[in-house]
């Protein structure tokens, strides 16, 4: 049928929603459990609680607010340059970020991991690129339901996000 065919014409469109989504509840425990507990060693030790909370707060506000202003941003550049070569940026740089975020983990650095959730935040952007992408590309009658698989993968992405972050979290991994 031809809503079928749209669907599978949007479905990149969508994934990219399920992947932020997913990228942004997926580091909640996984920083929750490097940043707070103590034994993990990516803190020093002397590193109070409080400290280790607010910390926490920061790393996850400063994603927040990068992706206030990214989204504005990048916004504006998808209707410059098209909403393609936008979502490519917002997608290349969101792979930089947690790329980075990654390394930081491993090699044990703060400043590095702030420097790539602020990069990921700016550009998981693609978000609001992606849904008008979908909106641009719907045709009335299905712009409902299409509206509906938005909503649908942006939600399994806030489930999947977490529960996948707590297998990572896991020290054994």
């Amino acid at each position: 049928t031809k809503q079928k065919n749209i669907f599978i014409k949007m479905l990149p469109l969508f994934l990219v929603l399920f992947i932020d989504s997913m990228g942004l509840g997926l580091i909640f425990p996984i920083l929750q459990s490097l940043i707070l507990d103590s034994s993990t060693n990516f803190l020093s030790s002397s590193v109070s609680h409080s400290a280790r909370e607010i910390t926490y707060g920061v790393m996850i506000g400063i994603f927040m607010m990068s992706w206030f202003f990214g989204a504005a941003i990048l916004g504006d550049l998808s209707d410059m340059i098209g909403r393609k070569k936008a979502l490519i940026i917002c997608l290349i740089g969101t792979c930089v970020g947690y790329l980075l975020a990654a390394i930081a983990v491993a090699i044990g650095s703060l400043t590095l991991l702030i420097i790539g959730r602020i990069i990921a935040g700016f550009t998981s952007g693609s978000q609001p690129i992606a849904q008008a992408a979908i909106i641009d590309e719907s045709d009335s009658r299905y712009l409902p339901k299409n509206m509906s698989f938005m909503v649908l993968f942006i939600t399994l992405g806030f489930v999947f996000g977490p529960i996948l972050g707590g297998v990572l979290s896991d020290k054994n991994i």
